[in-house]
């Protein structure tokens, strides 16, 4: 059996980070809880794994660079 460690954290006085934490948490697919977590373990130095939303949208943007590059270099422009 795992011992339960917990840590309460009042965002009452703070609700522009309460509200920031629930839409980053919302974009990666991820808990209020567990997006929380990873922020402070990144924070902290540790490496954190990424929730597959995350990922998948990281994946996205590097594509999308890719084929802007790939426009250009078709349309004889100069890449940015």
């Amino acid at each position: 059996m795992s011992d339960r460690v917990q840590l309460n954290i009042r965002l009452d006085k703070h609700p522009k980070i309460y509200e920031l934490i629930k839409q980053r948490a919302k974009k990666e697919g991820s808990s209020i809880n567990d997006y929380a977590i990873n922020v402070l373990g990144r924070e902290l130095g540790l490496e954190i794994d990424q929730t597959p939303v995350a990922q998948a949208l990281e994946r996205i943007a590097s594509l999308e660079q890719r084929m802007e590059k790939l426009e250009s270099s078709l349309s004889g422009e100069t890449p940015a």
